[in-house]
């Protein structure tokens, strides 16, 4: 094992590892590391030696490091600026200015499940209850339509306005589509049993 000693800056001469300022010049000493690590002692700290510095020593002056001001944001990562609703956050106007969200109407825990809206499985209360669940679930779509894209935005699916726009837009033309095909299927199927009705009373 190598002996650790400690060696003068200044002076060069070498002193007892006890020492801490130099027994010929009497200034400041620092540790002299032997080459493979080992500080001659037996803490089983080889390599790493921490000594006080010296009464008076004044601490080393770092420079202080430019941080770059002007970096572009890239654009595959969420703007804090515009990330304004995580989870139950604040809605931006933009957001509120979409108006009804025809997915969600149309859809429900279809169109919930993907966009993290768990309240959306409220509409299987009018499949397990007749009449009174029928009646919560029209009024329930409805909600939805009214509030659906701000319920989107706060489940915090979504990193940007634009990813959130152009989401909701698809979803949107879809359950227009449904109502409208929907509402004329209807309409067809009340007319003929209108007519057919009225064929039965009259026969």
């Amino acid at each position: 094992m190598s002996e650790r000693t400690l060696t003068c800056p200044h002076c060069g001469a070498a002193n007892g590892r006890a020492e801490k300022v130099c027994s010929a010049c009497g200034r400041p000493l620092v540790l002299e590391m032997t080459l493979d690590g080992d500080d001659g002692g037996d803490d089983g700290d080889d390599g790493i030696v921490l000594i006080d510095p010296p009464a008076g020593a004044n601490p080393p002056k770092v420079a202080p490091v430019a941080m770059p001001v002007d970096v572009p944001y890239p654009s595959s990562f969420p703007k804090p600026n515009e990330r304004a609703a995580t989870v139950g956050g604040e809605v931006p106007d933009e957001v509120v200015a979409m108006g009804w969200c025809w997915g969600a109407m149309a859809f429900t825990w279809m169109w919930g499940q993907p966009n993290k809206v768990p309240i959306t499985y409220l509409s299987f209360v009018g499949l397990v209850i007749p009449v009174v669940g029928w009646i919560f679930l029209a009024g329930f779509t409805i909600w939805l339509g009214m509030k659906g894209h701000e319920l989107a935005w706060k489940g915090g699916r979504f990193d940007n306005i634009e990813e959130f726009r152009e989401t909701m837009r698809v979803w949107n033309a879809w359950g227009l589509w449904t109502f409208v095909a929907t509402g004329v299927l209807g309409g067809g199927l009340a007319v003929m049993l209108g007519v057919e009705t009225l064929h039965f009373l009259r026969s």
